[in-house]
């Protein structure tokens, strides 16, 4: 079973849990417990929050996943696409990074690929500016097929290959952020 999947799975049973305590399971007679204390309701985390938060953890130790990377792919779940990118590619772009971490996130990471090279994207102008994008935003419908410490294979229409290589440029690193800072102001 996939990071994914197991990660949706805990999400859906802690909604209904969530949503089983939003009901009371008999009639509340009084604002005082049962040991005569005033009753004060448990403040609830807001539900992003802990979405993020279980996302992250299962991320990290089950996937064996840098925590950064991790705390990211799960903000980039519970986050609202950004006004600038259309539903079609945020959709693509939430897909291929959740393939990414299930398949290639451990092994990239140990070889040396740092956030920008995976995740990275030109804050304001993501479609505009590919040259300047990370493998995941330059996905669009292209495969991995291998990894290695200079370069990550992707395979194209037909099978032909193209090689991805990490950013060298340091000119605009100003305007790179990873996937999950876009909205960021």
């Amino acid at each position: 079973m996939s990071l994914k999947v197991l990660a949706n799975r805990v999400l859906d049973r802690d909604n209904s849990r969530d949503t089983e305590r939003d009901s009371l399971s008999h009639p509340a007679s009084s604002e005082t417990g049962e040991v005569g204390q005033e009753y004060r309701p448990v403040p609830r985390l807001e539900t992003n929050q802990i979405e993020y938060e279980e996302r992250a953890a299962i991320i990290e130790y089950d996937g064996k996943i840098p925590r950064d990377w991790a705390e990211g792919y799960a903000r980039l779940c519970t986050m609202q696409r950004p006004e600038n990118v259309s539903e079609a590619r945020w959709q693509q772009v939430l897909l291929h990074a959740g393939r990414f971490i299930d398949r290639w996130a451990a092994s990239t990471s140990a070889l040396g690929w740092s956030t920008l090279d995976i995740f990275g994207v030109d804050r304001m102008r993501p479609e505009g500016d590919e040259h300047m994008a990370g493998l995941i935003w330059q996905l669009h419908d292209k495969d991995i097929v291998a990894i290695s410490e200079d370069a990550i294979v992707v395979e194209i229409h037909g099978g032909a290959r193209r090689s991805f290589r990490p950013h060298l440029d340091t000119a605009n690193i100003a305007r790179r952020v990873p996937l999950w800072e876009m909205g960021d102001g």
